[in-house]
């Protein structure tokens, strides 16, 4: 496999651009509650972990740190199918897709360097969906 060109992170504005214009598939990797109480027009819900795996990640990267949550969100994919039926899921048969989560940060990143090692143009939002909000905000101030 050769090495993956790393995820370029894009302010929400050309984020917005190179999903609405660019016509990239955009991707919200939130959890399926984070995804229903909003997301970015038009971006395809493809979860890494359900709600409740979501708050067990959560509570262990808390209470133990990030690298023993990375764990048990790769047990918990395993599970699943593993990282390429992640990998389909997300990207499908686009070929350029940019990708999002809460803040921009390990659920992204991840999802972002699994489709990167499989050759798709991927791009991440940076600061996530919740940069995104503030960018909206400060376009109608």
């Amino acid at each position: 496999v050769a090495e993956a060109k790393p995820a370029r992170v894009v302010s929400p504005a050309e984020f917005l651009r190179r999903c609405v214009d660019g016509g990239a598939r955009c991707v919200d990797v939130r959890s399926p509650a984070e995804f229903a109480r909003d997301a970015v027009p038009g971006a395809h819900s493809a979860p890494l972990f359900d709600d409740a795996e979501r708050a067990d990640v959560g509570k262990c990267y808390a209470k133990k740190g990030r690298d023993e949550a990375m764990r048990l969100g790769l047990a918990k994919l395993r599970k699943k199918g593993g990282l390429g039926a992640l990998a389909e899921r997300v990207a499908g048969e686009a070929k350029i897709v940019g990708v999002y989560c809460w803040r921009g940060g390990l659920r992204s990143g991840s999802v972002a360097w699994l489709l990167a090692r499989r050759n798709v143009d991927v791009f991440v939002l940076d600061g996530g969906y919740r940069a995104y909000r503030r960018h909206l905000r400060e376009l109608f101030e």
